[in-house]
């Protein structure tokens, strides 16, 4: 996230953690250095007023795929998006549903958000073969959206 008085944007950042034993959950203390690593292995998103600049402050999240790629939640906004290693975006998805302290409502497709929260606590992409998908049928369904 990125709440912070001076940066308006936030980041998806990777990083190893210099174990001494890969799996070990050990890590040596330099003398006067602190734990973690010296940079970041992989980093998303760029400074506001770029293309790719995001900013969420809270409830957001990522997920790293299989194939490499990266979920996003933007939280606050209702967002996910999936990027690949060189910051790709491969999809997009922008929530229809909106509460407010009264009911729920749906934007229809096309349609712009207007007032509202369409927040979203996290995404998570599940792969087919996903155990709890055993024995059901994954065909789509109708639209969230309202036609």
């Amino acid at each position: 996230n990125g709440r912070s008085p001076d940066r308006h944007w936030s980041t998806v950042d990777q990083l190893v953690l210099p174990e001494t034993e890969l799996g070990s959950g050990e890590y040596a203390l330099g003398e006067g250095k602190p734990y973690g690593p010296e940079k970041l292995c992989w980093s998303y998103g760029e400074r506001v007023g770029r293309r790719d600049s995001f900013y969420c402050t809270h409830i957001s999240s990522a997920q790293r795929l299989p194939n490499g790629n990266t979920l996003v939640t933007q939280g606050p906004q209702g967002i996910l998006f999936e990027v690949t290693p060189g910051s790709a975006e491969v999809w997009r998805y922008i929530s229809p549903c909106c509460s407010d302290d009264d009911h729920a409502s749906f934007t229809r497709q096309g349609d712009s958000r207007t007032g509202g929260r369409y927040s979203l606590f996290t995404g998570l992409k599940y792969a087919a073969s996903f155990g709890a998908f055993k024995g059901r049928t994954l065909t789509p369904g109708p639209c969230l959206e309202a036609t």
